[in-house]
């Protein structure tokens, strides 16, 4: 079990560089999250007809790097830790964590049967 908790806390710590729950009432500054980075870069991007402005390429590229390292490090934690743990439940005739295949920045979820 605290094996578990422990992996479930170093996951969230990954998501929270993505979102993040508010911890209490009012605003936040959420500029840091990678989630609201792509949104910005969105809704920069859907202002205009026009071609990417310099700045919109520069965000893009620095956000398309801030992803790369999330993606990077999710990856890293699914192949190594996660299915550790997903192997060591299957052993106990648990089927808790199912495979899953590392995700990419033009990932596309498969489609299920």
């Amino acid at each position: 079990v605290e094996e578990g908790e422990q992996l479930r806390e170093r996951l969230k710590a990954v998501a929270d560089r993505i979102v993040s729950q508010p911890t209490g009432q009012g605003l936040f500054n959420t500029s840091h999250l990678l989630g609201s980075r792509l949104r910005s870069i969105y809704s920069s991007l859907q202002s205009s007809w026009d071609a990417p402005t310099e700045a919109q390429r520069i965000a893009m590229q620095q956000t398309e790097g801030a992803l790369q390292e999330v993606l990077d490090e999710l990856n890293a934690l699914v192949a190594g830790e996660v299915t550790e743990f997903r192997r060591r439940a299957e052993d106990l005739g648990l089927d808790l964590i199912r495979a899953t295949e590392p995700l990419t920045i033009d990932w596309v979820p498969a489609m299920r049967n």
